[in-house]
């Protein structure tokens, strides 16, 4: 019992919770925005689009969009740190079944 307690439960929590942070950054309001220039381009640019914005020195740049809250970096690294997160408190609330070792 022991061991369903003290692992079985808090492995079994830390992949269902970092399952719920995958699904949350498939929400519809989970966006990845491109931008040139700092403006939002609609829709993915084609490869002769982005050939002129290099020849014409614009900078492509892209960002995560959360329900309207604009979120600066690099949207993998925030994909990764929501998941990393939801799997942290799957843990913490999965070791909280654990049971001392008896002295």
């Amino acid at each position: 019992m022991r061991f369903i307690r003290n692992g079985v439960i808090p492995v079994f929590s830390t992949i269902v919770f970092a399952f719920f942070g995958l699904l949350l950054t498939g929400l519809p309001g989970y966006n990845i925005v491109t931008t040139l220039d700092g403006q939002p381009i609609a829709g993915a640019p084609t490869p002769a689009q982005v050939d002129a914005m290099i020849s014409q020195g614009e900078r492509m740049d892209s960002h995560v969009d959360f329900y309207g809250i604009v979120l600066p970096g690099e949207p993998l690294f925030w994909m990764i740190g929501i998941i990393l997160v939801a799997a942290f408190i799957g843990y913490k609330l999965g070791s909280a079944f654990k049971i001392p070792a008896a002295a």
